[in-house]
């Protein structure tokens, strides 16, 4: 009995490390991925709570901006953002602090033809 005791002592400390260093790479190289969200369809710029459970968000889709309003019983797309937003957003590097300027410009525009 005290054999077989130290034989898998001995395996626990030999095969442990290696479940760890595999472990390890495996966040390394892939969790990069999982942070910057790889090539993804639809990211999401900005979130802001409205009540406890539900949020107005702004999500580029496609390469495309739009206002999407988030709840535990539904998901909607409420508009399209102009690119110009996004783009101003890129320069200035803060959707945040803009929201409810970029929100009121967006309508206030006068429709498109």
């Amino acid at each position: 009995m005290d054999a077989q005791l130290a034989a898998s002592f001995l395996k626990l400390i030999i095969f442990l490390p290696v479940v760890i260093l595999l472990a390890y790479i495996s966040l390394k190289l892939g969790g990069q991925k999982m942070l910057n969200g790889g090539s993804r369809i639809i990211k999401i710029i900005e979130r802001v709570p409205i009540t406890s459970k539900s949020y107005l968000c702004v999500a580029v889709i496609n390469g495309k901006p739009y206002i999407v309003s988030s709840s535990e019983e539904k998901v909607e797309i409420l508009m399209e953002l102009p690119m110009e937003t996004m783009e101003k957003y890129k320069r200035e590097g803060s959707f945040k602090d803009n929201f409810l300027e970029n929100l009121n410009l967006f309508i206030n525009r006068k429709e498109r033809p």
